[in-house]
């Protein structure tokens, strides 16, 4: 078992869940009593819950504290030098774009929504758009990250870009 030391009360970031409120810990009667688990309130949907078994590895490493100020900082300017190509083979894309958001890692975030813009801009100039399911990967990935930079920093939410850009320089995509 990982044992992260999460507390009842801490805001994690988990997934494709986004930021969420530890609720609860402790065994919770899905068959297994003795199995502990998570409750995670997504903070962008009060109305849900999810439950991640504190035993499983996989799902608990997608379990993180939100980032600080250092390495928000840190990892904004280090995805510059981490390019990721636009793969022009949609299903091959699909299942890349997924594990991203599943894994939910601010490097590999903002590296397809870099690749996503550039990719827009590239289909704008001819006067076309990206796919439905491009737009939407985008649209998660941007929520995911400007959701963290706003809570981590105390940035009034439809900030965020603008603070990006301030790090990174007004010329930089992303």
């Amino acid at each position: 078992m990982t044992n992260r030391l999460f507390q009842k009360g801490d805001r994690v970031v988990y997934g494709t869940g986004g930021i969420c409120q530890i609720e609860e810990i402790g065994p919770i009667d899905f068959g297994a009593p003795d199995q502990p688990y998570y409750t995670l309130r997504p903070l962008s949907d009060k109305g849900s819950l999810t439950f991640v078994p504190c035993n499983n590895e996989t799902l608990t490493a997608r379990l993180r504290y939100l980032m600080t100020r250092e390495e928000i900082e840190t990892v904004l300017k280090e995805h510059l030098s981490t390019p990721m190509t636009w793969d022009s083979d949609r299903k091959t894309r699909l299942v890349t774009f997924r594990d991203i958001l599943t894994e939910g890692r601010p490097p590999e975030l903002l590296s397809l929504i870099r690749c996503l813009l550039v990719q827009k801009k590239t289909l704008e100039q001819s006067g076309r758009h990206l796919s439905l399911s491009d737009s939407e990967t985008l649209q998660i990935a941007l929520h995911s990250i400007h959701g963290e930079i706003s809570l981590s920093l105390g940035i009034p939410p439809g900030d965020e870009p603008d603070y990006i850009l301030s790090q990174l320089g007004a010329d930089a995509v992303i």
